[in-house]
């Protein structure tokens, strides 16, 4: 990976999973998306907010691409280590024709470059501020809030609390943790409905990154040892992109 790629703002292309799995991943993805599509229209129906029908068809946009812009990650920054590693390469000179080896020991510096994913991080964020703000101009909004904040505190806790640093990879996650709390705080607080669903949706998704990638994160990048590391991307992706579906799912 060359040193442009690591600088702020640039792209990197990387799979969310095995590219033997690549075609199965983007089709059950995008057909559970679908499926979840009619979700943002529900609120738009239950809001009274300016311009909640267009507001609700971008949030179907975002919520369908999400699983091929999970592909897309923008590149924050590049964290240096302070590992030092040598390698011993092996360089040829000729001779008369003849290829004779020369031993060359290198020295470099190890870093990691730090980004966010597109589809797993920035598209929940801005679903869950077009979601919070429909709700927010609805008759249920009251309960909505409560909801909603009480299931990302207690969602990014427990996510916290069971995600783990693994070297050379990142921050792993159960998958079905965030969804299955999201739903249970969001049904407790405010029922099963529309508000329920909401925040359901809003503290599976937000309360993962925060507990898996901003608060963990935060913690371990240094001793990841990752050549890339990116929030909502790889195997978190998973876990936001299906708590945020399957929370809905079980509190409406």
């Amino acid at each position: 990976m060359g040193d442009d790629k690591g600088r702020p703002g640039k792209l990197i292309v990387s799979y969310p999973t095995h590219p033997a799995f690549l075609w199965a991943y983007l089709l059950v993805g995008i057909v559970v998306a679908l499926l979840f599509s009619r979700f943002p229209v529900i609120i738009a129906e239950s809001s009274n907010a300016p311009l909640a029908l267009p507001l609700s068809t971008v949030a179907v946009l975002l919520v369908v691409l999400s699983p091929p812009l999970s592909f897309v990650n923008l590149v924050l920054a590049r964290i240096r280590t302070g590992e030092v590693v040598t390698t011993l390469g092996i360089d040829y000179v000729e001779f008369f024709g003849v290829p004779i080896p020369i031993p060359r020991i290198r020295t470099m510096e190890l870093s990691t470059i730090l980004a966010i994913n597109v589809g797993g991080a920035l598209v929940p964020v801005a679903s869950s501020a077009i979601f919070a703000y429909l709700m927010l101009s609805s008759p249920f909004s009251r309960s909505f809030e409560v909801a909603a904040v009480v299931d990302v505190l207690v969602t990014s806790v427990i996510v916290y609390a069971l995600s783990r640093p693994v070297a050379g990879l990142g921050i792993v996650v159960p998958a079905f943790i965030a969804p299955l709390t999201a739903a249970l705080v969001a049904v407790l607080v405010a029922g099963f409905g529309v508000a329920g669903a909401s925040a359901a949706y809003i503290g599976g998704s937000i309360g993962s990154l925060i507990g898996a990638d901003v608060l963990r994160l935060s913690r371990s990048v240094r001793d990841l040892r990752a050549p890339l590391l990116s929030i909502g991307g790889a195997g978190v992706f998973d876990g936001v992109f299906l708590s945020g579906v399957l929370a809905f799912v079980l509190a409406l």
